[in-house]
């Protein structure tokens, strides 16, 4: 089964969804936007991702060799 949130699709998704995926809470995807960190684009009152810079995202959190 293919996962819907595939990180090699180039999509936006929000924050709801972001959260889900990362197995997060929605509050901790804010505080990561409000900090600097997670990359995000603001569309009125709403944040939206980009699925791949999510992705470069967390290749850069990636911590030892695994």
């Amino acid at each position: 089964m293919t996962n819907p949130l595939s990180l090699t699709t180039n999509r936006l998704v929000g924050a709801s969804e972001l959260a889900e995926y990362l197995g997060m809470s929605r509050r901790w995807v804010y505080m990561q936007v409000e900090n600097h960190d997670l990359p995000a684009y603001k569309l009125g009152r709403s944040l939206a991702f980009d699925m791949c810079a999510v992705e470069r995202w967390l290749t850069r959190k990636r911590v030892g060799q695994w």
